[in-house]
């Protein structure tokens, strides 16, 4: 399953977050993260595991 923004959106709102919070949150986010800070960023507020959260950042040139 392909790893992007709409299914770290999906996987909070999945555990209980509010979705448009969500979506302002992950911006945030990739705006201010690269690389393992934002794979660390990602897990924490529970938008991926760390699988996830390591190929998003590969696959989008976060790293």
């Amino acid at each position: 399953m392909p790893v992007n923004t709409q299914t770290l959106i999906d996987r909070r709102v999945a555990g209980g977050a509010n979705r448009e919070e969500s979506q302002h949150l992950l911006s945030e986010l990739l705006a201010a993260h690269t690389g393992d800070n934002l794979v660390n960023a990602l897990v924490y507020q529970g938008f991926a595991t760390e699988k996830q959260a390591e190929k998003y950042v590969a696959l989008h040139g976060k790293g």
